[in-house]
């Protein structure tokens, strides 16, 4: 990439109703850590109403969107998390939560909980905003491998949330302390998603026998630090999410003969292509093991066993192809490619692979002397 083309960036719980439609029978909710509704959270106290499908409405166009993967997950365990809707006249118009309820209505429930508040319209306006920016919003691509293109369309998504989060902030609620943590989780995974991505575009466009390309450091680090360094970047994102990142490394393990920096990327490479493969199961896990292997050899796995994988993913899972339907779309892709070619540039290969209700993405690396 050239340098005229590179890029820059400036448990809550609640009772359960008896017989609700949408959830199995003597099911407790538990709500995610989705950050619209935290940000819109009430006072403690605030009832779970179930209220009629007939009387909601999404205001504007919906969303075109994959919803089998929400569908499946509201047909086994309900609809989890609470909608957040607004009154108006006799009807209440749903702020956050249009993907969950035109799922509930694909389904033909009758019924879905809402928390019901009091907002303006610029209050309203604000949250739908941030909701329909996840953290990990796919964007589709073009030719080309990094798609420069695709790359601007997503730090761009994430610089318009970012704003969001200066305009949620506006918002006047009485519980003001989960609203600043939340923002500053939304600002934090944002800003973390978008340095990410220029990491890997980088990565992706040097040209073969740069200085970076397989060598080592120059600096030796432990794998435990760059591992945990990983996960506390994606902790913002996990919190919101209400995923489980771990790490599992049982042997002393050190960085020398790796690109300690290449790693990292590959490592978040990994997750950004694994974290969208879980995005619609409740309170999922992703665990990071590491161990040596032989002589010279550092095997890097990343697990998750919450959702099972398409067995058509499997076999592209590292493929440059915008036909794909790929869960997280290119900022998927551009992870699953840089941790490929962290793996290429270390002499060693990058597998994915399907197991039972999850899958396995794990790098080979070789040390150099």
């Amino acid at each position: 990439m050239s340098d005229s083309e590179r890029l820059s960036i400036e448990d809550v719980e609640v009772e359960a109703v008896p017989e609700r439609e949408g959830l199995p029978s003597g099911y407790r909710m538990r709500a995610d850590r989705h950050y619209v509704d935290q940000l819109a959270a009430p006072a403690s106290g605030q009832p779970v109403r179930m209220l009629p499908l007939a009387q909601l409405e999404l205001e504007g166009s919906k969303p075109a969107v994959d919803l089998r993967p929400l569908i499946e997950s509201i047909r086994v365990h309900g609809v989890v998390q609470p909608l957040l809707v607004r009154r108006r006249d006799s009807r209440f118009v749903v702020v956050g939560g249009r993907k969950r309820l035109m799922a509930a209505q694909l389904l033909r429930l009758q019924t879905a909980p809402c928390l019901v508040h009091e907002l303006t319209d610029d209050e309203a306006a604000a949250l739908a905003s941030a909701d329909n920016l996840s953290v990990g919003q796919p964007a589709r691509m073009e030719a080309g491998s990094p798609d420069l293109a695709a790359v601007r369309r997503l730090i761009s998504t994430h610089v318009a949330t970012i704003r969001n989060c200066a305009d949620i902030g506006n918002i006047v609620v009485r519980d003001a302390g989960l609203l600043n943590r939340s923002a500053f989780d939304l600002l934090k995974a944002h800003a973390w998603r978008a340095a990410q991505l220029l990491a890997a575009a980088d990565l992706l466009s040097a040209p073969a026998g740069t200085p970076t390309a397989g060598s080592a450091s120059h600096s030796e680090r432990a794998l435990t630090t760059i591992v945990d360094e990983v996960i506390d970047g994606f902790g913002p994102e996990a919190r919101l999410g209400s995923i489980v990142l771990r790490a599992d490394i049982k042997e002393a393990l050190s960085s020398s003969g790796l690109n300690h920096r290449q790693v990292m990327t590959g490592l978040i490479g990994a997750l950004l292509a694994t974290l969208p493969l879980i995005e619609h199961t409740v309170r999922p896990a992703v665990t990071i093991k590491a161990s040596g292997t032989g002589a010279a050899g550092v095997l890097i796995e990343v697990i998750q066993t919450d959702s099972p994988v398409d067995p058509r993913l499997v076999k592209q899972f590292f493929q440059d192809d915008p036909s794909i339907d790929r869960p997280g779309g290119y900022a998927a892709t551009l992870g699953a490619l840089a941790a490929k070619t962290v793996a290429e540039q270390h002499s060693g290969s990058a597998t994915f692979e399907a197991l039972d209700h999850g899958s396995r993405l794990t790098l080979l690396l070789t040390r150099r002397s």
